[in-house]
């Protein structure tokens, strides 16, 4: 997993090939498959699916297809929370990545 390279956790278009990375590699922690990787590649699923809940709303209420702004607003601070959690996941994966590069032998 250190060959995925943490550059690519820098930004956040980059989630999306990291989770597909993750799903290919199929690592797995224990028999019900329920280990760091697998935690990270469904919160990751989890936001692009807010995400695109997100856009349909928001494109709905352009476009005049619905009246409905109390929708449109609760996916909206879904999609905002799902972010904030993901970056925070990311911020504590780099802290937990460089703290142990940082241990002496």
């Amino acid at each position: 997993m250190a060959d995925l390279g943490l550059a690519a956790l820098g930004n956040l278009s980059g989630l999306g090939k990291i989770a597909n990375a993750l799903k290919q590699e199929n690592i797995t922690a224990n028999e019900d498959n329920t280990g760091f990787s697998s935690v990270l590649t469904d919160a990751l699923d989890q936001y692009q699916d807010l995400e695109g809940g997100n856009t349909v709303e928001t494109l709905k209420l352009l476009s005049g297809n619905t009246d409905d702004l109390s929708s449109t607003m609760i996916a909206a601070e879904k999609a905002e929370l799902a972010l904030n959690l993901t970056i925070s996941i990311r911020n504590k994966a780099i802290s937990a990545y460089n703290t142990i590069m940082n241990m002496q032998i």
